[in-house]
Protein backbone atom coordinates (compact mmCIF):
# COMPACT_ATOMS: atom_id res chain seq x y z
CA UNK A 1 0.00 0.00 0.00
CA UNK A 2 2.96 2.33 1.20
CA UNK A 3 4.32 1.70 -3.05
CA UNK A 4 1.27 2.76 -4.53
CA UNK A 5 0.97 5.98 -2.59
CA UNK A 6 4.55 6.71 -2.62
CA UNK A 7 3.94 5.81 -6.56
CA UNK A 8 1.51 8.35 -6.59
CA UNK A 9 2.73 11.01 -5.13
CA UNK A 10 5.98 10.84 -7.21
CA UNK A 11 3.98 11.04 -10.43
CA UNK A 12 1.85 13.94 -9.19
CA UNK A 13 4.97 15.94 -8.20
CA UNK A 14 6.60 15.07 -11.77
CA UNK A 15 3.63 16.64 -13.33
CA UNK A 16 3.28 19.72 -11.61
CA UNK A 17 6.92 19.77 -12.24
CA UNK A 18 6.90 19.39 -15.35
CA UNK A 19 3.73 21.94 -15.73
CA UNK A 20 5.57 24.22 -13.01
CA UNK A 21 8.76 24.74 -15.70
CA UNK A 22 6.76 24.42 -18.98
CA UNK A 23 8.45 21.40 -20.16
CA UNK A 24 6.25 19.22 -22.37
CA UNK A 25 5.52 15.96 -21.03
CA UNK A 26 7.82 13.30 -22.65
CA UNK A 27 5.78 10.89 -25.50
CA UNK A 28 4.40 7.87 -24.64
CA UNK A 29 5.63 4.61 -26.94
CA UNK A 30 2.46 4.68 -29.04
CA UNK A 31 2.35 8.37 -29.67
CA UNK A 32 6.69 8.03 -30.21
CA UNK A 33 5.51 5.15 -32.78
CA UNK A 34 3.00 6.42 -34.55
CA UNK A 35 4.84 10.11 -34.89
CA UNK A 36 7.69 7.52 -36.71
CA UNK A 37 5.17 5.65 -39.02
CA UNK A 38 4.16 9.61 -39.82
CA UNK A 39 7.76 10.31 -40.53
CA UNK A 40 7.86 7.40 -42.79
CA UNK A 41 4.63 8.38 -44.74
CA UNK A 42 5.53 11.82 -45.06
CA UNK A 43 9.22 10.48 -46.38
CA UNK A 44 7.55 7.98 -48.95
CA UNK A 45 4.94 10.51 -50.20
CA UNK A 46 7.82 13.17 -50.89
CA UNK A 47 9.72 9.87 -52.97
CA UNK A 48 6.65 9.32 -54.50
CA UNK A 49 6.12 13.34 -55.35
CA UNK A 50 10.03 13.08 -56.75
CA UNK A 51 9.27 9.82 -58.85
CA UNK A 52 6.42 11.69 -60.47
CA UNK A 53 8.19 15.23 -61.19
CA UNK A 54 11.02 12.80 -62.70
CA UNK A 55 8.25 11.22 -65.30
CA UNK A 56 6.50 14.87 -66.01
CA UNK A 57 9.84 16.34 -67.16
CA UNK A 58 10.90 12.98 -69.22
CA UNK A 59 7.45 13.14 -70.30
CA UNK A 60 7.91 16.93 -71.81
CA UNK A 61 11.41 16.26 -73.12
CA UNK A 62 10.29 12.78 -75.23
CA UNK A 63 6.89 15.39 -76.31
CA UNK A 64 9.24 17.93 -77.20
CA UNK A 65 11.83 15.31 -78.98
CA UNK A 66 8.38 14.34 -80.76
CA UNK A 67 7.58 18.10 -81.86
CA UNK A 68 11.22 18.08 -83.62
CA UNK A 69 10.97 15.19 -85.25
CA UNK A 70 7.25 16.48 -86.92
CA UNK A 71 8.94 19.51 -88.26
CA UNK A 72 12.10 18.06 -89.37
CA UNK A 73 9.49 15.65 -91.81
CA UNK A 74 7.38 18.70 -92.64
CA UNK A 75 10.42 20.46 -93.62
CA UNK A 76 11.47 17.44 -95.60
CA UNK A 77 7.91 17.14 -97.38
CA UNK A 78 8.18 20.72 -97.82
CA UNK A 79 11.43 20.49 -100.15
CA UNK A 80 10.27 17.37 -101.89
CA UNK A 81 7.03 19.66 -103.09
CA UNK A 82 9.10 22.59 -104.07
CA UNK A 83 11.43 20.26 -106.01
CA UNK A 84 8.22 18.97 -107.42
CA UNK A 85 6.90 22.28 -108.50
CA UNK A 86 9.87 23.60 -109.83
CA UNK A 87 10.28 19.95 -112.19
CA UNK A 88 6.70 21.02 -113.14
CA UNK A 89 7.46 24.74 -114.10
CA UNK A 90 9.96 23.55 -116.44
Amino acid sequence: MAKIITFIIFNFITINLYAYLNIPMPESGMDAFSKGLDSGSRFGNNITAAQQAQQSINMQRQEEAMRQLQMEIMREQLRQLKKIGTKAKQ
